[in-house]
């Protein structure tokens, strides 16, 4: 049975798990996995779910919204192959998601990276090759260092981390920044 085509609305999917029969969810989640069905979508975004890996999304290039809450993720490392994403804007990746490490990211039309409540330790993260990135949002995620940024950032919130050492930081556009509830003993 096909699960997946009642939640496509031309360009656009969105699917939350929540009140689905497991079965439901696992089908959703086999047919995700086959690159055919989101081939040409614009924004996903999942509420949810439980996926073997993000790896497929990654191959839909047309992507410019990826958007995922609470999903269980089997292969919890993202690859390099995020980075062909190249029309990706919003990059979303909230609640219990288990995702341990991120490559550095190059994606040139990126304007909003969130990672929050996460959970997993995440040494670090470079995002400095995001040119048109704005905003940045890491809670929660018990990030180790300061994140690499482009100097294009208004805005930056890495409430509830790890961060132990605020670096000379070179931000021209920066408006906001929220560095509380971290470990920072001085600035």
């Amino acid at each position: 049975m096909d699960y997946l085509s009642q939640y496509i609305n031309e360009e656009d999917m969105l699917i939350d798990g929540q009140g689905m029969t497991r079965l439901e969810k696992y089908e959703i989640s086999r047919q995700l996995q086959n690159s055919a069905n989101i081939a040409g979508l614009e924004k996903i975004i999942l509420r949810r779910l439980e996926l073997q890996s993000l790896d497929n999304f990654f191959r839909v290039i047309s992507l410019t919204v990826l958007d995922l809450y609470n999903v269980q993720i089997s292969s919890p490392t993202v690859s390099s192959t995020i980075n062909n994403l190249v029309n990706l804007t919003i990059l979303k990746l909230n609640g219990e998601i288990n995702i341990s490490n991120f490559p550095a990211l190059n994606l040139p039309r990126l304007r909003i990276f969130e990672f929050t409540d996460n959970g997993r330790v995440l040494q670090s993260i470079d995002l400095s090759n995001c040119p048109s990135l704005l905003k940045v949002i890491i809670s929660g995620g018990n990030l180790k260092t300061f994140p690499h940024l482009p100097p294009s950032v208004k805005f930056v919130d890495l409430y509830s981390n790890d961060i132990t050492q605020l670096p000379n930081i070179q931000l021209p556009e920066l408006l906001f920044l929220n560095i509380s509830q971290n470990r920072i003993r001085r600035i």
